[in-house]
């Protein structure tokens, strides 16, 4: 997961990263990776991270939460912005959390919270997943793909 300032700066990290990955890791992975892409409608940073994870500083635990098909983007981002940011940040364990849509017909969506650890992560969307679907009902599409786990590098500049 990369976040950057502008579309040209994400862009231009993306292209560089995927000539290496060609370049070095052909074998490992000969399809090039599905970029998704978006500017972040919300973005709530708690604290900062100095990249390292040495003596006594641990690994964010990162769960990316994918949306396609949504047909109803007023309702979801309206939902989101009421029930799943409030709720998050207010958990235990967060640090960030972003979502944004995909395209600009805002048909595909992600989510991506960082949490100190599996458990707070999990509790956190297990709640999220109840009051939207008592608020929402039928209409909050379930996610297409769940991607969970603990970070194995960081680095993030003033």
């Amino acid at each position: 997961m990369s976040l950057f300032e502008t579309e040209q700066q994400a862009n231009s990290a993306n292209d560089g990263a995927r000539s290496w990955v060609q370049s070095h890791m052909r074998d490992l992975l000969p399809n090039a990776p599905e970029i998704f892409a978006g500017e972040a409608i919300i973005a709530v940073n708690r604290g900062q991270h100095d990249g390292s994870f040495g003596e006594g500083i641990q690994p964010f635990y990162v769960m990316v939460r994918q949306f396609a098909d949504v047909s109803d983007p007023d309702f979801i981002e309206r939902l989101t912005r009421e029930i799943t940011t409030p709720t998050t940040i207010s958990s235990p364990g967060f640090k960030a959390f972003y979502a944004a849509w995909g395209d600009p017909g805002r048909t595909r969506a992600a989510l991506v919270s960082l949490f100190d650890n599996r458990e707070n992560a999990h509790r956190c969307y297990d709640r999220v997943k109840q009051l939207m679907r008592e608020k929402g009902g039928a209409a909050i599409p379930p996610p297409n793909q769940i991607i969970a786990g603990e970070t194995t590098a960081a680095a993030m500049s003033p």
